[in-house]
């Protein structure tokens, strides 16, 4: 529906290939019965690059719909749940205060602020309502980066992807995502 409310609203004209499964929509793209595939931006840029010859497809800036993402954990276990949400929430918060796997140990050793200094375990608190050390957000943020770092290794500048962020930027900059408050 996306699709083709997007190419009406240019005038392109279109007709539909009906295919009952997903894992056929790549095969049918591939083989040429489709000119065109819609899908999320890493599952496109992912598919293009393990093609024949990635370079013969072209992934537009266009976003035709946005659409929740969510991360899946099993049912039952509400502090494994808190502890995945607060970590990603821990990713984005270190992007927006500018903490990266390089800076964290002089952040941690002299702070810029309390909220930073808890954040990071200098200041005990932030850990106990998760049943975590202090320090867990600055141990994920050492190991594997701030959002944007994991971002660019994965899909970004820094992969074979070479996706720009966009609505996957920070609210700050122009996305959607914003950190939860660590308080």
């Amino acid at each position: 529906r996306q699709v083709s409310s997007y190419l009406a609203s240019r005038g392109i004209k279109m007709e539909i290939v009906a295919i009952e499964k997903n894992e056929e929509v790549e095969a049918a793209y591939f083989s040429g019965r489709c000119d065109t595939y819609a899908q999320l931006g890493p599952v496109v840029a992912i598919a293009a690059s393990q093609s024949e010859d990635p370079s013969s497809h072209i992934l537009l800036p266009d976003v035709l719909a946005l659409e929740p993402q969510v991360m899946i954990v099993r049912q039952g276990d509400d502090n494994w749940v808190d502890i995945a949400n607060w970590t990603l929430g821990a990713m984005l918060f270190a992007e927006q205060e500018g903490i990266s796997s390089a800076n964290v140990d002089e952040m941690k050793a002299n702070p810029p602020s309390v909220d930073i200094g808890k954040f990071l375990g200098a200041t005990p608190g932030v850990g106990k309502g998760l049943g975590l050390s202090d320090d867990w957000a600055y141990n994920v943020i050492k190991k594997v980066g701030n959002y944007s770092e994991i971002f660019e290794r994965s899909l970004g500048q820094e992969s074979p992807y070479k996706m720009p962020r966009e609505t996957t930027a920070l609210w700050k900059d122009g996305g959607v995502l914003f950190p939860l408050v660590f308080d």
